[in-house]
């Protein structure tokens, strides 16, 4: 039916909104007889449709490799850029064909350039959508390891989406394990901390990454791995040297500090036993044992009162005594009173516990409740 329109005088580059020509019909079908006859009729093999795609991409993307290679032998131009910025070997990246990427190679495609929005080498591209065939593709041609792609490495992109394997191919073929790129200057091990990626902050540990390279904000992975509660990332980072006595530079608040007002208890007890500093108290004033106290972490309580906080530690005017009595945990003002702290009121409340500041929502029955127990305490 085709040759017969073709041979009526059909028009064989026609385009059709939204389809293209009847070439990128074919292409996009994977109809490789079609494609060779519209080109033998003489058929644009670089057209383009309205979406900027020519035969070539359409074939590319949906894996056809003897319709890419009918093309590319009928002058199709491999590295063709088209409006949306893709080009052929950049679609095929997006399909996961590894063969058709090798055959645009072989004829002439860029496989090291920036294309695309956002902007990405073939490398990149196929790093981060984990195509880790195509990546042995591209690295065994000689693509730059260590190529910018978005703003990242390859090793980078691969790390962010949690693509273990990609990362150990890249890591042989030389990659930098301590690149740091992005809008947070991250490194590779950064972006396993943020997002939990256990086994790929192994394998970067154990090649010889650092661990404790800062982004630009000034936090280590530890700092990120501690905020976005990744209990296990944070154990390894540990095991390998992460110092667990990191303290921000905005409000010098500690590691311990900050996982105790998140109220992880897991993590507590790791960092405790990684030698975190018990007693270092922030900019406001606040120690670990003052945030948990506040907060009502009875269980955070129980295990920082265990490994030697000092419970009468007075900064900013407040102990953890008072900040517990302040927001009405009884529990906790008993249990720290039975842990040694000391029962007189801090020089603030001029020797009376009347005069301690509840917060709001303590009711008037839980307020007098704390105060018989302070009171007691104030005279054993």
């Amino acid at each position: 039916m085709l040759q017969l329109l073709l041979n009526r005088q059909a028009p064989v580059d026609v385009s059709f909104i939204g389809f293209g020509t009847p070439l990128h019909q074919a292409a996009q079908l994977g109809s490789n007889e079609c494609v060779k006859i519209l080109l033998a009729a003489g058929a644009d093999p670089n057209a383009m449709a309205k979406s900027g795609a020519t035969p070539l991409k359409w074939a590319a993307l949906k894996g056809y490799g003897d319709v890419v290679k009918t093309l590319l032998r009928n002058k199709a131009i491999a590295s063709h850029i088209g409006t949306d910025g893709e080009t052929p070997i950049y679609c095929a990246v997006d399909g996961g064909h590894g063969e058709i990427c090798g055959d645009l190679i072989d004829a002439g495609a860029d496989f090291i350039s920036e294309v695309a929005r956002p902007v990405m080498t073939p490398l990149g591209h196929a790093a981060r959508l984990g195509r880790r065939n195509i990546v042995k593709v591209l690295l065994a041609r000689g693509a730059p390891v260590d190529g910018i792609s978005d703003e990242n490495t390859p090793l980078g992109s691969a790390a962010v989406e949690g693509h273990l394997d990609v990362c150990r191919d890249l890591i042989e073929a030389g990659a930098n394990l301590n690149a740091t790129y992005g809008p947070l200057s991250t490194s590779p091990v950064g972006f396993a901390a943020k997002f939990g990626y256990e086994e790929i902050a192994k394998l970067l540990l154990s090649r010889g990454a650092k661990v404790d390279i800062n982004d630009s904000d000034g936090h280590p992975p530890i700092y990120v791995a501690v905020v976005t509660e990744h209990v296990k990332v944070c154990q390894l980072l540990l095991a390998f040297g992460a110092n667990a006595r990191f303290k921000t530079e905005d409000t010098e608040r500690t590691l311990l500090a900050i996982t105790t007002i998140d109220g992880n208890l897991s993590m507590v007890k790791l960092l405790i036993e990684y030698h975190a500093d018990l007693d270092d108290a922030d900019t406001y004033g606040w120690t670990p044992i003052g945030h948990a106290a506040f907060k009502g972490f009875v269980d955070i309580c129980r295990v920082l009162i265990d490994a030697g906080a000092n419970l009468d530690l007075l900064v900013s005017r407040k102990t953890a005594l008072t900040e517990a009595a302040r927001a009405g945990h009884s529990e906790i003002v008993q249990m720290l009173l039975a842990g040694g702290a000391w029962g007189m009121p801090p020089p603030a409340y001029k020797g009376k516990w009347k005069n301690l500041e509840f917060k709001s929502e303590v009711t008037p029955w839980k307020r007098e409740e704390i105060l018989r127990i302070l009171r007691a305490a104030k005279h054993m």
